[in-house]
């Protein structure tokens, strides 16, 4: 297994061919402490983010990690341990710090965890990609950035002050994931992105525009091609363009209108208010203290009618998100991640889960969802993917049958309650629509709303030909708090009678 962090601990793993040799030790010292299951989680993880900001260069970092975590389960409680001392006293002392933990958890002994089933997989995974980005030349991306970036203030002429920044960034992580029950899995899962932003002052007024995404880009699960990939020339006249019209743009008034969104904005909908909320451990309250619970309850589950007939949202899907930033084949429980159906044609049918929280619901397998920021840190569920369909309307014909609307692209604040119920989502700019035509523009418009009316709302989905696999690094979850990649699809859709505002 190629690890890729170019540290010499690393790298002597690498030559000495260590790492399989590690994880079959770790396996034995989790039998012979009596555990009821095990598994083990070796990662290495290496990362680079390149900045230019104003023309000028300003810098390549790297960072990169090797880590081994230990997970046990004792008596119906889990322990955890991890290091990044990957020596063999290294691997005992946290095989002992693992089953210490697990010893420790009176409480949760009371309740006894069990384990959905899942069958012995054996098998390695790698993100499809077609150019290693540590085969580029730093030269050649710095280059690259600096012309972005330039392309800016070639086209700039005006009394506005304008500020750009433009950036790469790359992760890739190597693991290995071995269990007591048998499974051993190699994955090696790249992210990459690039991303471009202007701000533009004025008279105390000020606005920001973003490509392709207002959060450091679009993350995918891709290589080098990811940059190469994307509109830069268009996008600099483009925002340029946008930025100075919403700079002089009036903010929108306080009404309900028809929302159309697009893009990121979307993505971030789709995040909040159904992503979170389906993560099956919020349930049970293992979220209470930083992401609080949800709204959709078992209870509800093929019983609540939370969106309108057109929608359907699909999880953990492997194949439909090859080159998502999320996607993983097999999550960090040793799952074989498969499709779920989360809300069917609006119905509400389906949880992300781990294989014990899918037992305490019931369920006989879980669906991949156990994912850890790396090998210090805990498997949580997450949503690696969650996608809306595609539907049969396009955003020109959305347009053109809006009386009265808005038209938002690109987040710029959001905030939402404990329950994932009500929310409120900002975005840098908004088109407002009137009479099936764009009569002009809005500066930082505002909409809310609870979830349920939202979904219930959507009345146009677009189809396949503008649907977009969108990226986001910052989902954050657990305590310690643990960031994870995410992938989103949805093409433009339409929601009517929302609350819109400044």
């Amino acid at each position: 297994m190629n690890l890729a962090p170019n540290t010499t601990e690393t790298a002597n793993y690498r030559q000495n061919n260590m790492t399989s040799k590690l994880v079959e030790k770790a396996i034995k010292l989790i039998s012979a402490t009596g555990a009821d299951y095990g598994d083990v989680r070796l990662a290495a993880i290496r990362r680079e983010h390149v900045l230019v900001r104003n023309g000028r260069f300003r810098g390549l970092r790297e960072a990169s990690e090797l880590a081994i975590g230990v997970r046990v389960l004792v008596d119906g409680a889990w322990g955890f341990a991890g290091t990044t001392d990957v020596s063999e006293s290294g691997l005992k002392n946290i095989v002992r710090e693992a089953r210490a933990n697990a010893a420790a958890q009176n409480l949760m002994k009371q309740f006894g965890v069990e384990l959905a089933k899942e069958p012995a997989h054996r098998g390695s995974w790698q993100t499809p990609i077609q150019r290693d980005p540590w085969s580029v030349p730093a030269e050649e991306k710095k280059d690259f950035l600096i012309d972005v970036d330039s392309k800016f203030h070639c086209k700039f002429k005006g009394p506005e002050t304008l500020v750009t920044q433009s950036q790469m960034e790359f992760f890739v992580k190597d693991q290995i994931f071995a269990s007591t029950q048998g499974s051993r899995i190699e994955q090696k899962l790249f992210r990459s992105t690039a991303s471009a932003e202007i701000k533009l002052f004025h008279k105390g007024r000020k606005i920001r525009r973003a490509f392709p995404g207002p959060t450091g880009g679009n993350y995918q699960g891709a290589g080098y091609e990811a940059v190469l990939g994307l509109d830069w020339h268009g996008a600099s006249t483009r925002l340029l363009e946008e930025a100075r019209e919403g700079l002089r743009a009036p903010e929108p008034p306080e009404k309900n209108m028809d929302l159309i969104l697009t893009g990121s904005p979307m993505a971030l909908q789709i995040h909040e208010t159904i992503g979170h909320a389906v993560e099956l451990d919020r349930v049970y309250g293992y979220e209470d203290n930083l992401g609080g619970r949800t709204y959709l309850v078992p209870d509800h589950l093929r019983k609540l009618q939370v969106a309108s007939p057109i929608v359907n949202f699909v999880a953990s899907d492997p194949a439909m998100h090859a080159r998502g930033a999320g996607t993983v084949k097999y999550d960090d429980e040793g799952v074989l991640a498969k499709k779920t159906d989360v809300i069917q044609n609006g119905l509400f049918v389906g949880y992300m889960n781990s294989r014990e929280t899918a037992q305490l619901l019931g369920l006989s397998r879980s669906n991949g969802c156990a994912v850890a920021a790396d090998a210090l840190n805990y498997p949580l569920v997450r949503m690696t993917n969650l996608s809306l369909l595609p539907g049969k309307s396009s955003l020109k014909a959305m347009i053109e049958s809006t009386e009265e609307g808005i038209l938002m692209d690109n987040e710029s604040s959001w905030s939402i309650d404990d329950e994932r119920s009500t929310f409120q989502i900002g975005a840098e700019i908004g088109w407002h629509i009137r009479r099936g035509k764009i009569a002009g523009m809005f500066r930082s418009p505002v909409y809310s709303g609870r979830s349920i009316d939202f979904w219930r709302s959507c009345d146009a989905i677009a189809g396949k030909k503008e649907w977009v696999l969108w990226g986001f690094a910052d989902c954050t979850k657990g305590a310690p708090p643990q960031l994870s990649y995410v992938s989103h699809g949805a093409a433009p859709a339409r929601f009517r009678g929302i609350q819109v505002g400044k």
